[in-house]
């Protein structure tokens, strides 16, 4: 069994990286329009959660071996992925200096840890979430529906020889 698969932890990647992006440019934009970034911080923290948990959600939903270590990368991954383009953008912000707040080695070392740890849990909490939806959906697969009648002539069916 492959206890990871690219395909299915990197379209939780993309995913929890997609939710994060367009949060960051929403509290770029608020800054830039006077609002205090601190107001913000309980706000960005719930969606950075969904955005992990929805990367690990979707790496268990296309996984089939090992949904919860998927998920763990996935959630962990994509806040990696965000971080390194965020670094990219202090940098270019602290060249055309219009970068503001300084941070010592040590607390952004620390927050990056506390961060990673928290994603890889959202990450993992989306994939048992995932994996159980998956399960659902596999038992319930291939079963007839019990409030469809097989005789009767549906709008869809007619084309395709039934009725």
């Amino acid at each position: 069994m492959q206890l990871l698969k690219k395909e299915a932890f990197g379209r939780g990647i993309l995913v929890g990286t997609g939710i994060l992006i367009p949060l960051a440019a929403l509290v770029l934009i608020l800054e830039r329009a006077g609002v205090e970034p601190d107001s913000l911080g309980v706000w960005v923290f719930l969606v950075a959660i969904i955005a992990f948990a929805a990367a690990g959600f979707v790496s268990a939903k296309e996984s089939k071996g090992a949904p919860l270590s998927n998920g763990l990368v996935a959630g962990a991954g994509s806040f990696v992925l965000w971080s390194l383009l965020y670094a990219c953008i202090w940098v270019v912000r602290k060249a055309i200096g219009t970068s503001t707040g300084e941070h010592s080695g040590g607390e952004v070392a620390l927050s990056f840890l506390a961060y990673l740890i928290v994603a890889g849990a959202c990450g993992l909490l989306g994939a048992a979430i995932g994996a159980k939806m998956r399960a659902r959906d596999s038992k319930t697969a291939g079963r007839p529906r019990a409030d469809l009648d097989p005789t009767e002539e549906r709008p869809d069916s007619i084309e395709q020889g039934a009725g």
